[in-house]
């Protein structure tokens, strides 16, 4: 008896199931039967639903913005800072008034009203109004509370110094760091997570992973320093008609990286512009060997053949090479780091290139390396015989927690060892070949241009390059300047170059005012904070009219954008707003464009891009 209760038990609770479930169906199917044919696809209705439900819910302006790191000078002068824009979308399906929401969206764009009705009456199930809103329009957009409108936050990268400090800095595309220091420590930058034993110049004391926070990076560049040495190493190029240069700033004890600058330079915020043979440090290129070969000899004599209360002979009495074997001078240059295993935490750090066999000291051991392993090897000698490691990272900043995590000393102390003892540092500054006091100055200055040919098989390579390395001041050298130049040009020079402009000239400029400026006080207080200054010149260079919306000046008509340079993902995005019909030819970047950009687009439906593979042919 007490299983027919439990089976009667079941089957009505299975009666029950099945009669839910067919009411439920019908329910859903005649739901679905009133829908329109185009909402059948439940893929698409899910989308959709999604898709509204995310737009509609979501409030842009309060949410936190992900932005990408900020950049700073020892001062704390923004060099690389993200800043949010916005993306204006529209989905006309949903609009009732065109007219109204014309004029409405017309004040704040600053595009004309008959125009935006026009794009309004779009079939698209979405369009694209406008690109780069700042926060003020998009507050005032919103507060219309317009149906069928909403926006797409985007992050820009901008660099307020240009082209200062471009080489050492890099640029980045896509929130991605692609060169220089935006691409080395792009893991700290873009908010992912890494291990402190990553970076070991850092103590961040017991924290073993971080990320997820926003962190900025604070540099050992002096912005006014680096300016300088940018704007004498401009001038010196273009009085001697040099094509490259490279100058490096270095504080000879520590290794602290004050100024990095190459010519010629580029403006990072258009990276797309940069031609590929500005793309990579002109300090890849390598110094030759004669420029130092004079300094190399000297402290290698010094180191092993002078006594106590002796100085090296003169050059005119003296043996060749002060009695040196090429053995001797290739071990003592790779003692002092001018060898190939010269490494550093700097984006400039790899092997210059080839090495070539030029016949020289060290049989092509010690030949064209970088400028950078040169300053570095020169310091020791100028310090009293102490090698140090070149470096630009001076903290990392943890916006979030209000915390800056300094230099590791013990890291410090394990790079820093000495080369020579106390006695031969002091000698080998005495002897080296420089002018003491030059120009009236308490410095160290050495000169030397040289001009050659080297055979290579059938074919020869011309080397065109000067060179200028001081130190000050005298007694105890405290700052390292390195300056060098390539030129392409053979002699004769073209007509206006004038050459009396020398490098020891340029280096009689550069030493005192790198000096004045190092000596100044530095920023005390270490409280992050940002530049409105630099966020309206960021505008500008968007071209963004950052007034209040009434004062917003109507264009006559849209424009052909810019998008040359750009990858052609990118520059579709950039023209999807047009409705143009886009005609392709070639593959890779986008090197051309008709119509040229700025030209208007009033009854232009078709525009023709030109890509890499396509101007090749």
């Amino acid at each position: 008896m007490t299983r027919s209760v439990r089976k009667i038990a079941r089957k009505k609770k299975r009666f029950h199931a099945v009669a839910f479930f067919v009411i439920l169906s019908a329910a859903v199917g005649a739901g679905l039967y009133r829908l329109p044919p185009s909402l059948l696809d439940v893929g698409r209705f899910f989308r959709l639903a999604a898709d509204r439900f995310s737009s509609q819910s979501a409030d842009i302006l309060s949410a936190e913005a992900v932005l990408r790191g900020t950049i700073f000078d020892r001062n704390l002068n923004e060099l690389a800072v993200s800043y949010q824009l916005y993306s204006l979308f529209i989905r006309p399906s949903e609009i009732v008034d065109r007219p109204k929401i014309a004029a409405d969206l017309s004040r704040f764009t600053g595009q004309e009203a008959g125009e935006l009705e026009i794009r309004l009456r779009s079939g698209s199930s979405q369009i694209r109004i406008a690109e780069n809103l700042d926060r003020q329009q998009v507050e005032g957009i919103t507060a219309l509370q317009l149906k069928g409108v909403y926006f797409k936050p985007v992050a820009e990268r901008f660099y307020p110094g240009h082209e200062v400090a471009a080489a050492l800095l890099g640029y980045t595309e896509d929130g991605l760091g692609l060169t220089g220091i935006e691409a080395m420590w792009d893991t700290v930058l873009q908010r992912s997570n890494f291990r402190a034993s990553s970076i070991p110049e850092i103590d961040f004391k017991d924290t073993q992973v971080l990320g997820n926070t926003k962190l900025d990076i604070i540099l050992t560049l002096d912005q006014e320093i680096q300016k300088e040495i940018e704007q004498r190493l401009r001038e010196y190029l273009q009085a001697n008609g040099a094509g490259r240069g490279q100058a490096v700033v270095m504080n000879a004890r520590t290794g602290a990286v004050l100024a990095w600058a190459d010519m010629p330079s580029f403006n990072p915020n258009y990276f797309w512009q940069i031609p590929g043979t500005m793309q990579k440090s002109a300090g890849s290129e390598g110094i030759d060997e004669k420029l130092f070969e004079d300094m190399l000899v000297r402290a290698a004599a010094v180191r092993k053949k002078v006594e106590p209360g002796e100085k090296l002979l003169p050059p005119t009495v003296a043996a060749e090479n002060f009695g040196l074997q090429e053995s001797e001078i290739r071990q003592f240059g790779e003692m002092i780091g001018l060898g190939r295993d010269f490494t550093c935490r700097l984006p400039d750090c790899a092997d210059s290139g080839e090495r070539i066999d030029t016949g020289g000291p060290g049989a092509g051991e010690i030949d064209n390396i970088s400028p950078l392993q040169f300053v570095t090897a020169a310091a020791g000698l100028l310090n009293g015989g102490w090698k140090v490691q070149p470096y630009v990272l001076d903290s990392i900043y943890d916006e979030t927690h209000k915390r800056e995590y300094e230099r590791s000393k013990e890291y410090e102390a394990a790079e820093r060892r000495r080369i020579m003892s106390p006695f031969h540092g002091v000698m080998v500054r005495m002897n080296l070949p420089s002018l003491q006091k030059a120009g009236g100055k308490d410095l160290y200055l050495h000169a030397g241009s040289v001009n050659r040919i080297i055979p290579q098989g059938d074919l020869s390579r011309y080397v065109m390059q000067d060179m200028m390395i001081g130190a000050i001041p005298v007694k105890s050298p405290e700052y390292v300047v390195f300056m060098v130049s390539w030129r392409d040009s053979l002699n004769p020079l073209p007509d206006g170059i004038d050459r009396r402009y020398q490098v020891a000239e340029l280096g009689e400029k550069i030493l005192p005012a790198a000096y004045s400026l190092a000596r100044r006080e530095q920023r005390q207080d270490r409280s992050i904070g940002h530049d409105p200054s630099n966020y309206n010149r960021f505008l500008i260079s968007r071209r963004i009219d950052y007034q209040d919306p009434e004062k917003s000046v109507v264009q006559d008509g849209p424009v052909m954008p810019l998008v040359t340079g750009l990858s052609l993902r990118k520059g579709l995005q950039r023209l999807n707003a047009y409705n143009l019909t886009v005609k392709v030819e070639g593959s890779g970047r986008i090197v051309n464009q008709r119509p040229e950009s700025g030209n208007p687009l009033n009854n232009v439906g078709e525009c023709t891009l030109i890509l890499e593979s396509k101007l090749g042919s």
